[in-house]
């Protein structure tokens, strides 16, 4: 049959869980105020930096969890 794993609740490191949930809300914030911030440059901004308005669109067009 099957054989159920057993994880005693003792066992699992909540603080460490929440560090890394809190850090990963924090990057898709992040990467979300940073692709706002690269729609509201100016075509000379963005050309100083190296890109183009379609490179920034279709990164603007990401959801906020894909890098």
């Amino acid at each position: 049959m099957f054989k159920i794993a057993y994880f005693p609740i003792r066992e699992i490191n909540f603080s460490g869980w929440l560090v890394r949930i809190a850090e990963t809300v924090y990057q898709w914030q992040a990467r979300a105020e940073q692709r706002y911030r690269l729609v509201e440059m100016s075509n000379h901004e963005l050309n100083d930096i190296g890109l183009d308005r379609a490179q920034v669109l279709a990164e603007a067009g990401k959801p906020f969890w894909r890098a």
